[in-house]
């Protein structure tokens, strides 16, 4: 028996959370179903997701207390490992996901919600993080995710006090994009996944890659990322994907803990370090199939060496004035149409404005 049901709808589908006699929370089994379920969508007919409850009571009340309070110290390091890839994935899949959350969206639920691209709720919702409450910290991303969604201030506010929130709150704060009545939730669900669904769903998953991956790098490095479309990119030799290594993952490895010494090892070594308990990993934000850096608390960060060597000047230099060509295409076609003295206008007296 599954605990999470997959319905498709035309060209949307539901992934259901069906353990309603347990308010839908999750234990290591619904994480397990919830990955297979992820696993068989069928992303060629589906464009959109929408993520729910059963019944009406809850989304997801959080992990499962009564399992959790048995596992010993590897077993609990193991449980918080499957949430957090199982979030990750989630978070990365590659359409669009919508949480609809109807009900109690607490502990590990509210991080399920948040691992989707964006969440609407009922007018019954309630959302937290209460484990301070409990003597352990939120322990599927809900730190990080909260934070990124709400600002550090509302989200150490939230996870520091253990206090739930309603939907009003939740609205106000930026957690939710709309609140309905519970009645009508799942019709706007699907109406908002109707119309995500009736957009060019390249274009979509383009940009959804585009978002999450630009969010983990500085802006000069997500521009790369926007303007490249890493996932479409013509590289039969190869040669752009290495330019689009050299000039936008560096910094990645700066962003590891710092502590220990760093050592470059294979992509395969990386990838067994990465499932010894206790890792810490970072994905590649161009890349998300490649991890790009494991830090093993207390003994050292791990990073992948270069597989190819890295690009030459003239392969750089050779993609460079593609660029501009395609660039000098571009505004021989939209030039003759601007009124560049009447922009230059506007630009000096707005200019005039801001100087007072």
């Amino acid at each position: 028996m599954s605990f999470v049901k997959y319905e498709p709808k035309g060209n949307i589908a539901y992934l259901i959370i069906d353990r309603e006699k347990a308010l839908n929370a999750l234990n290591s089994q619904v994480l397990a179903d919830l990955d297979a379920a992820l696993d068989a969508v069928d992303l060629s007919e589906i464009r959109c997701l929408i993520v729910r409850g059963a019944g009406e009571k809850s989304f997801v009340a959080g992990a499962d207390i009564a399992q959790m309070k048995e596992l010993s110290k590897e077993e609990a390091e193991a449980f918080g490992k499957q949430g957090n890839d199982v979030m990750r994935k989630l978070e990365a899949f590659p359409i669009p996901t919508i949480a609809a959350v109807g009900g109690y969206a607490l502990g590990g639920g509210c991080e399920l919600a948040m691992s989707c691209d964006f969440r609407i709720c009922s007018d019954t919702a309630v959302f937290g993080q209460p484990e301070t409450g409990l003597g352990i910290t939120p322990g599927f991303g809900g730190t990080q995710r909260l934070a990124r969604l709400v600002g550090p201030g509302m989200a150490k506010q939230m996870i520091y006090t253990a206090r739930n929130i309603k939907a009003d709150e939740a609205y106000r704060i930026g957690l939710v994009n709309a609140v309905y009545p519970l009645s009508d939730l799942y019709a706007a669900a699907e109406k908002l996944a109707g119309q995500i669904a009736g957009n060019a769903p390249i274009a979509v998953r383009a940009s959804k890659q585009a978002i999450n991956d630009g969010l983990q790098v500085d802006i000069d490095r997500a521009v790369v990322i926007e303007a490249f479309g890493v996932g479409g990119l013509p590289d039969a030799d190869g040669a752009q994907r290495r330019f689009l290594r050299a000039v936008t993952c560096r910094g990645l490895f700066q962003s590891a803990p710092p502590t220990g010494a760093v050592q470059l090892v294979s992509a395969a070594e990386l990838e067994a370090l990465r499932a010894r308990p206790g890792a810490v990993w970072y994905q590649n934000p161009l890349f998300p199939d490649e991890t790009e850096a494991v830090w093993l608390p207390g003994e050292a960060r791990y990073c992948r060496g270069p597989d190819t060597p890295l690009p030459e000047l003239s392969d750089v230099f050779s993609l460079l004035a593609q660029a501009k060509a395609l660039h000098d295409e571009l505004e021989a076609v939209y030039n003759p149409h601007v009124d560049f003295a009447r922009v230059y206008a506007l630009a000096h007296a707005h200019a005039l404005q801001l100087l007072g």
